[in-house]
């Protein structure tokens, strides 16, 4: 899933988006990597101990790649949504090959982004 801002405004700096998924995966052991890879300004990694571990990716145009399962993908968006303003501008969450998107308003749940579709 890629959780992209439509406009000029900015989704989370790497240390918020470490605090927001802390707090959403509070069991999990939760990294921030620097990346050596070309256009990717940092990678946060989520080790759940019962569960698959995942990958956040910051790229420099400024969107967010999530590489974990539906459920995790759709609690990340959720999450890093709940951290933005309310009147932060248009923010959507985009299947893996772009072929569906889903608004990430305020308030909105990972049930909701499931089922959003």
């Amino acid at each position: 899933m890629i959780i992209a801002v439509v406009g000029q405004e900015s989704l989370p700096d790497a240390q918020s988006l470490l605090h927001v998924l802390e707090g959403e995966f509070p069991d999990a052991t939760v990294d921030l990597r620097a990346s050596k890879l070309p256009n990717v300004n940092y990678r946060v990694s989520v080790e759940q101990p019962d569960s698959s571990s995942f990958t956040v990716t910051k790229f420099d145009q400024g969107q967010l790649s999530c590489d974990g399962t539906e459920s995790q993908d759709c609690r990340v968006a959720a999450a890093v949504r709940a951290a933005l303003r309310d009147d932060f501008p248009r923010v959507v969450a985009i299947t893996d090959d772009g072929s569906m998107y889903v608004d990430l308003v305020a308030g909105i749940t990972p049930e909701e982004i499931r089922t959003g579709w």
